[in-house]
């Protein structure tokens, strides 16, 4: 039989449950390592404000099956040296647990008073 699972089904059971399966220090720690290294790739936005005061938040925004790996879209709000970062880091989850990096996106907002 084909097409028996509902991908759209699967892709939200996966997205409330990736707690269970994945170790949550290690996703936190490669997106705060992904984002160190990257953000000079960064689109920079200066804000006219002081920066409100952010914690790091990181949620699961895609998880997409495919026939050897998920695609996983990791969503980032990161404090960094008086700025906020906030993107996506587009990973893949191979199904024996390595998970590697695809792509980043995101924006770096500074404050006019730091620059």
């Amino acid at each position: 039989m084909k097409n028996i699972i509902n991908k759209q089904n699967l892709e939200k059971l996966l997205m409330s449950k990736w707690t269970t399966f994945m170790d949550s220090k290690q996703v936190i720690a490669f997106t705060l390592l992904t984002v160190r290294n990257q953000k000079d790739s960064f689109q920079i936005v200066q804000e006219e404000e002081n920066l409100p005061e952010k914690n790091i938040q990181i949620t699961i925004s895609r998880f997409e099956p495919c026939p050897e790996h998920f695609t996983v879209w990791i969503d980032f709000t990161v404090p960094h040296e008086n700025e906020i970062v906030v993107g996506t880091v587009e990973t893949k989850l191979k199904l024996n647990g390595d998970l590697n990096l695809l792509n980043i996106v995101g924006t770096r907002f500074v404050s006019s008073n730091n620059i």
